[in-house]
This record gives structure tokens, sequence and C-alpha cells, in this order.
């Protein structure tokens, strides 16, 4: 009998995005427990932040094409410089398969490589967009596209005929019970007077329109004085009351992890243009069992069958009541969420 072939596969992270280490991380995880070899491609420094064997980095690509934020064009030159490296460094003809776990459209498109595994982050969350969808189209009829789940893939499937492969996005490892003390950001941090906690941790993909009518009405800041509640926000907001924390600052990652860590309800609060993509706030709140309130939304809806309760909310009403379920949630199971284990990402199947 013929003796099965180890498939060499290659994983290449050819940006420097410091938001994907735990994403590269889970699929490492995942792929080394198939029985394969694998060989690794990061800007230099990345994998540090990463377990993996280090003597499996076969080439590294400068940092200094990623230290200066040059703009959109300026940008894109460097990420096709570092394609142009890896095309001179690195054998891409020793592998049977070679996924790239982030990738940039348009200077994909002149890199010219061919069935190759593609991971989409926010690729296709503007696909209306005429210009990305141009270049993305071309790359997506050469190479296979990975999605986190069968929402955006049928979003993508309606555009054309492309190889669209599903497999989850993970779970990273709860965080340590980080109870640090927060006062030096602000003293009601460590206030034992509030019986509850609330954080909106995404200032970037957050609707800042709805948060400011939230915080501005009336019904909702009686709610918050009654329950003794403090809702720590973060972005850029104009309040000034006794129950609201604005953070305005960058938070070092220890500091966020403790925040996340300390309170009990997670806001997640998105505009109807998040499209096609996940939240990592939301797979932050299923890892470390947080429960949250999550804005109606055609893509996070799709994740209803993981929660034991009704996270939705779709008006401020709507949103008290949704807290008010969990604060009254009768959790016998220990656990907010079920099923997690549908959204680990498995190799098995693909190679």
């Amino acid at each position: 009998m013929e003796e099965k072939k180890t498939k060499r596969i290659l994983f290449v992270d050819p940006i420097l995005q410091k938001g994907h280490v735990v994403f590269n991380q889970i699929y490492i995880n995942a792929l080394r427990k198939e029985d394969v070899k694998l060989s690794f491609v990061f800007v230099r420094g990345f994998d540090e932040n990463l377990v993996f064997p280090k003597d499996h980095l076969i080439y590294s690509i400068p940092k200094v094409l990623f230290k200066y934020n040059l703009g959109m064009i300026g940008n894109r030159i460097c990420y096709l410089i570092a394609l142009f490296l890896l095309r001179i460094n690195v054998k891409f003809k020793e592998y049977d398969e070679v996924i790239f776990s982030s990738f940039e459209e348009i200077s994909f498109f002149f890199f010219r490589i061919r069935n190759a595994y593609l991971v989409n982050h926010i690729n296709i969350s503007k696909i209306d967009s005429n210009v990305k969808y141009f270049f993305l189209k071309r790359v997506l009829k050469k190479n296979k596209l990975i999605v986190f789940d069968n929402t955006i893939k049928k979003a993508l499937c309606l555009k054309g005929n492309f190889d669209v492969i599903v497999q989850p996005h993970g779970l990273a490892k709860p965080y340590t019970n980080n109870y640090n003390d927060l006062s030096h950001l602000d003293s009601r941090f460590e206030d034992k007077r509030f019986d509850g906690t609330i954080f909106s941790p995404s200032d970037n993909s957050s609707d800042t329109v709805f948060l400011s009518r939230m915080i501005n009405n009336q019904k909702f800041i009686n709610f918050l004085e009654k329950m003794n509640i403090l809702l720590i926000l973060k972005g850029n907001f104009d309040i000034k009351h006794d129950n609201i924390i604005v953070i305005n600052f960058h938070l070092p990652k220890e500091t966020y992890n403790a925040i996340f860590s300390k309170i009990n309800i997670i806001l997640i609060a998105y505009p109807n243009t998040f499209k096609n993509r996940v939240s990592g706030v939301l797979f932050e709140s299923f890892a470390n069992n947080k429960p949250c309130v999550v804005r109606k939304n055609d893509m996070l809806t799709s994740y209803l069958k993981h929660f034991r309760y009704d996270p939705y909310f779709s008006n401020i009403d709507r949103l008290i009541n949704a807290i008010e379920n969990i604060i009254s949630f009768n959790n016998k199971e220990e656990s907010f969420y079920k099923n997690l284990e549908e959204l680990e990402p498995s190799f098995t199947h693909l190679f």
C-alpha cells in the first residue's frame, strides 16, 4: 500500500495587523491538529506574539513596509512590495496548499497568485463598492475564499460563482480573571455602590449616532440610576453623568482585558452598514462567557442559536428590556451560551 504523503502547508500573513494576533493563533492551533507539515511567513517581529515552532518560519517580511501610514495609494504600494518580496524569497511550488490569513484585494490582483486559500476579514464588507469588487472578483476567480459564516457566503455567492468555504473564526482563550484595580482610570470603576456594569468596547465599529441618542435619552438615564448601573463607553461622547464613564483614549491590551473581566454585560451596537464580517467583540463575549445585548443586524442575528436568552434589541426601550432579561436570567447551566464548539475551525475535511 502506498504511504500517505504528509501535505505541506504554508501559512502567510502578509500584513502587519496587531488585531489579527488572536485570530492567527486560533487558526495555527487548528492546523497543528492535522497531519500536515506547516511553514510560516509573517512580517518581521509579528511571530514573537504567536506560539508555533519558530524553526518553521521560512521568511520574514521587512517591517519597514508597515511603519508609516502612507495613505490609500502608499499603503497599497507597500502591500504590493511585500508580496513581490514573497514571490522572490518563497518557493510556493514546494507547498501543497497556501493559506493567506489576510489579504488586500487590489495588491493581490497585481500579485497574480493562483489556487491559494484567502481568509476574508473585511474584504467583502463593502462589496457594493464597484472599485473594490472589480479587483476582488478577479482575485477570487483564481483563488478560494475562506469566510467565517454562511451569511457571508450567501452574500458573496449572490454576486458571482466563486469557490467559497465556510470556516468559523474560532474562539480565543478566555481572559484570566484579571481584576486589576482600575481606579487610576476612574474611581467609579471601584465604586461599590454600583450593582452592575455595562461596557461598550468598540469605538470604531459602533453606531455613534445611536449611542449618543441612548445616553441622552431620559428613560435610559433613569434606568441606569434606578438599577445602580455604571455604563462604560469607548469613544468620543460629550456627557457628564455619575453613571457614565467615557473612555476616549487608547486602552493597553492588559487594561482592556481587565475591564472586560470586571464588567457584567457587553453592549454591541453596530450600524446597519456592518455587513459581511464578524464581530470580534461578540466572539470575545462567547469566549469569556460574558452576556451581551446586541443591536439587531442581519449579520449578528444569525448567531441566535448560540444564546440561552434573547440578546437582541432594535430601540432604546427594547435595549432596556434586553438588559433586564440578563439581570433576571436564571443561569442554571452556568453559561449564557451554547453550541460554541460549532464556532471552532477544523481543517480535517479541507485538506
